[in-house]
């Protein structure tokens, strides 16, 4: 959620907030002045991006599992920031987002 707070101008913390509050990313992007939810979804996909290079860099990955992970992530992106947090009841623990 790094790049999404970068991009929305948030703090990951006070991001964390509005999402336990119920909020999708979309949401969050609708409310803040001059985001857009395609803008949003190029942010979380840079800083993913960012961090699969990195980690091909330092061998954790190869190019392949990347180029895998990323495609995913493609398909996943508007189930990302359209989807809330399911609310946690007294008998569930706290739902994080990470």
């Amino acid at each position: 959620l790094q790049g999404a707070a970068s991009y929305l101008g948030l703090t990951e913390e006070k991001l964390h907030e509005q999402l336990r509050d119920g909020k999708s990313l979309a949401d969050i992007a609708k409310a803040t002045n001059g985001k857009t939810v395609d803008g949003l979804k190029a942010a979380i996909k840079a800083a993913t991006v960012k961090e699969l290079d990195q980690a091909v860099k330092d061998g954790h990955l190869t190019a392949a599992q990347r180029d895998k992970i990323v495609a995913a992530l493609d398909q996943r992106l508007d189930d990302l920031v359209n989807n809330t947090p399911p609310k946690g009841g007294p008998d569930r623990p706290k739902f994080r987002w990470r």
